[in-house]
């Protein structure tokens, strides 16, 4: 969740409204010319996410990796209609990236990585080889997690169904209603359309912020040593009448 991100303090002071409340965000969908400020967004949002933090302390590698990464992720997903940004003051101020049902827009090849990495002067080996070798030091409990999350999966995601893959906001504008204009946007077309949500975090702090959307634990997996926890949540259908969360 994230941008850049102190400039816009003072625009925001003067767009806020007679009454002095905060604009609200504006969401819309993700286009080609957003990927790269919306991958600058999202690299801030997530370069201390346990899992990164974990297998890459270099911060600078970890950061250019989530970046490239959320680049490539961003760029595949726009035929597909399924991401959105939303913005403040003028400024991309978050990035939700959709799963839509039986479309996966964030797979990735390694071709299509690699070459982001080495624009970005990641030192590719390096990342590779310090995370083969944490993960190979704990691989039998890895094995485990990534069976328990597989199946943890598969249930959560069963039928048709939307996939929260990445949601992130500028910390310069957490606080300001961003996350929650980015799920709702997409949380009212899956109850209009009677279809479910499922997502994975790994902060047991975000487990509570989901659960006031509507979202149900279906599995907490243990990490390790070498990665974190994980829940993978399921949200079902709201009635239209339900009203809102």
């Amino acid at each position: 969740m994230v941008e850049n991100h102190t400039g816009g303090q003072f625009q925001r002071a003067a767009r806020d409204d007679a009454e002095g409340r905060p604009a609200a965000p504006s969401v819309r969908l993700l286009s080609g010319g957003d990927v790269p400020r919306a991958a600058a967004v999202l690299a801030h949002a997530f370069a201390d996410e346990p899992t990164k933090l974990a297998l890459f302390p270099d911060s600078n590698l970890r950061y250019h990796l989530t970046e490239a990464i959320a680049r490539a992720r961003l760029r595949a997903s726009v035929p597909y209609a399924a991401a959105y940004v939303a913005e403040l003051d003028g400024a991309i101020a978050g990035v939700a990236l959709w799963h839509p049902p039986n479309v996966k827009p964030g797979g990735l090849s390694v071709a299509a990585t690699f070459p982001a990495l080495l624009l970005s002067g990641v030192r590719v080996l390096s990342l590779i080889s310090g995370a083969a070798a944490a993960l190979w030091r704990d691989r039998a409990l890895m094995r485990t997690f990534a069976s328990a999350r597989n199946a943890a999966a598969k249930q959560a995601g069963g039928a048709p169904s939307w996939y929260l893959a990445l949601l992130g906001t500028d910390p310069g504008h957490r606080g300001r209603g961003v996350a929650r204009a980015l799920l709702e946007r997409t949380l009212e077309r899956c109850d209009i359309e009677g279809l479910p949500v499922w997502l994975e975090t790994t902060s047991d702090g975000n487990v509570t912020i989901y659960e006031r959307f509507g979202f149900d634990t279906i599995a907490a997996i243990g990490g390790g040593a070498v990665l974190p926890d994980l829940w993978v949540m399921r949200r079902e259908p709201r009635p239209r009448s339900a009203g809102p969360v």
